[in-house]
């Protein structure tokens, strides 16, 4: 038998760079539709890098955090995409609306 079980899991580190008015209560994470933000830590004007599994196969991991903008109150939202190899890539990068 060749390849991965569709059951496997796969981990990979993932670096978040918060922006200096991020609504740190407002940060989501969801892989699949499971919210997995109580992994990370936001904080304002920081970094930070989560080891986070999906399982092995193609996963969706959605990303999103409000912030201030001098008017109003902006949302940013980032897509990643795991194809069936395992490899991941970034699709859709976060806007710098409120970085």
């Amino acid at each position: 038998m060749t390849g991965r079980p569709d059951s496997a899991l796969t981990t990979f580190p993932l670096t978040i760079y918060y922006g200096p008015t991020v609504h740190i209560t407002s940060f989501r994470a969801v892989p699949d539709g499971v919210d997995i933000a109580a992994q990370f830590s936001p904080a304002p004007g920081t970094k930070q890098t989560v080891r986070i599994q999906l399982p092995w196969g193609r996963s969706v991991l959605q990303l999103t955090a409000k912030g201030e903008q001098p008017s109003r109150t902006a949302t940013d939202s980032g897509l990643l995409l795991t194809p069936h190899s395992g490899r991941h890539m970034l699709c859709a990068p976060p806007s710098p609306s409120f970085s």
